[in-house]
């Protein structure tokens, strides 16, 4: 092995190591809650030395605010490799979202801890804003897929993420299904495309 590639199988090490333990800590803040959590919890759930956790992270809010841009990052990757097969399809986007939630519903649940933390606004500011951000960006890019008014599209997709929180706190998916398919029928009709759009 050449000496260039040593130094970067090195420089890779480190970047793996931290993913490994932000992979880890998102299931622990979802299973235990955010406000249970505390380092120490964390390092001994894992298990993992604490002068090893500090190496990659300054305090638990640095971890909190990587793991939401790491769940964003995971769930942006896949609804970008699929959405676009959806056009003017509000059943099918709705659908595929849903499944993408499910399969990451650990990660979702634990965005939705930090969402609805009475901290959120002092200790989790920065990853509140960031997903924030992400939501407005989205919920534009999906309107214009489906094919649907932005103002008609926005309140349907809010309430449609409140369906999906509900699913990943509860594991309720009976719930979930008839409040989702209810979704999709008001929107069909406020947007005009009941009779267009196929029943699946």
């Amino acid at each position: 092995m050449h000496m260039a590639e040593i130094k970067e199988e090195a420089c890779t090490v480190p970047a793996q190591k931290r993913e490994e333990i932000l992979d880890k800590c998102i299931g622990i803040f979802a299973d235990n809650g955010i406000e249970n959590t505390a380092v120490s919890v964390i390092c001994r759930k894992m298990p993992i030395n604490p002068a090893t956790l500090y190496k990659f992270f300054s305090s638990k809010k640095e971890i909190i605010s990587e793991c939401v841009k790491r769940c964003s990052s995971n769930i942006e990757t896949e609804l970008l490799n699929g959405m676009k097969k959806y056009e003017n399809d509000i059943r099918g986007m709705g659908e595929f979202f849903f499944e993408v939630v499910k399969k990451n519903s650990k990660g979702m649940r634990f965005c939705v801890q930090v969402f609805t933390s009475p901290n959120s606004e002092n200790d989790f500011n920065s990853p509140t804003l960031y997903f924030r951000n992400k939501y407005a960006v989205y919920s534009n890019i999906i309107a214009e897929i489906v094919g649907v008014d932005t103002k008609i599209f926005e309140p349907y997709f809010r309430l449609f993420l409140s369906v999906m929180y509900y699913y990943v706190l509860t594991d309720d998916e009976k719930q979930c299904n008839v409040q989702r398919l209810k979704i999709y029928e008001l929107l069909l009709k406020e947007s005009g495309k009941e009779k267009t759009e196929p029943n699946k």
